[in-house]
């Protein structure tokens, strides 16, 4: 099952017509309460690929059938595409046995185009680009480059750089006013019934600003049946309203009573059930360099009540 992409068309008519199910600030494509007698519902993953024989993400191991469709901003990929440091997006459901199997996997990158900037640091399409990980050999100021990580704030916190694999430009991220993440979109008002929640956008970015001409609203689309319990890793940001916090960049709403504040410096690892809104149990903070943080995850034994997890529901 495959997201909608809409067209330059639809999306300065604002995505006439199209249903999206909302859940306050922060809306998923999809709603997620799961009723089936017994049944555990399925597991949306958002996360940075750690290792394979099957996926390592987030402390778990999610087999990957050869049945089940890959892809990325540009469409179907081949499984052999996908490397460690790339940020995906799961929905897994759990077999007889307890294994969790992907029917759904997205690599999702934050920005894919130009380089804007090297000189005091990275910066594509405009948007600062922290990272650890080198920049491809030979590529210069106004090459195009794939961008794999999590949006913290005002900028992307890089796992994996690439050469930009197509011609088209990309960025993923939450809508907020006139842009996507931090990167200024063109004719901004055709994205006003997209505010908060997560988009992924094809187009170009020229004259510091990227025309949409493509767009795929959400992030979830049902692959695995309604989703019971979320595992997404990411970085927070305050917003207004209770429970004062969002995952950067992602879109998702936390419960009004999550006790966010004890991660809020930290690349954390949020795991909980979802109902509608992301009713978060733990949060486990994870390393900023990639072996430590590998090594964090893979010795977890139970991905949804980790050990070292901070209780964020006390």
């Amino acid at each position: 099952m495959t997201a909608p992409w809409f067209d330059r068309r639809r999306v300065l008519m604002g995505l006439a017509g199209v249903s999206l199910v909302g859940c306050e600030t922060g809306t998923q494509s999809l709603a997620v309460t799961d009723n089936r007698e017994g049944g555990i519902g399925g597991t949306g993953i958002v996360g940075t690929v750690t290792g394979f024989g099957s996926l390592k993400i987030n402390g778990m191991t999610v087999e990957l059938p050869t049945t089940t469709a890959v892809e990325d901003g540009y469409g179907p990929v081949e499984s052999s595409a996908l490397h460690v440091g790339d940020t995906l997006t799961i929905e897994a459901e759990t077999r007889a046995d307890g294994a969790l199997v992907a029917k759904r996997v997205v690599r999702e990158r934050p920005l894919i185009g130009p380089i804007t900037s090297l000189n005091g640091g990275l910066e594509v399409m405009g948007a600062p680009v922290a990272s650890n990980a080198a920049l491809p050999e030979g590529l210069r100021l106004g090459d195009r480059v794939a961008v794999s990580g999590l949006w913290r704030r005002e900028r992307v916190q890089a796992t994996r750089l690439a050469v930009a694999p197509q011609p088209q430009d990309i960025v993923s991220g939450a809508v907020a006013g006139d842009r996507i993440g931090v990167a200024p979109i063109a004719e901004p008002a055709a994205l006003a019934s997209l505010q908060g929640q997560y988009v992924t956008a094809r187009g170009r970015y020229a004259e510091g600003v990227f025309v949409v001409e493509s767009l795929r609203p959400g992030r979830f689309v049902g692959a695995a049946g309604a989703l019971a319990r979320l595992s997404v890793e990411g970085y927070l940001e305050p917003i207004a309203d209770a429970p004062r916090f969002t995952v950067s960049g992602l879109g998702h709403s936390f419960e009004k009573t999550a006790r966010l504040q004890p991660v809020a410096a930290a690349r954390t690892l949020f795991v909980g059930p979802y109902t509608g809104l992301f009713d978060v149990r733990f949060g486990l903070p994870l390393p900023e360099t990639a072996e430590d943080r590998r090594r964090l995850l893979e010795a977890v034994e139970d991905p949804f009540a980790p050990q070292n997890a901070i209780d964020l529901k006390g």
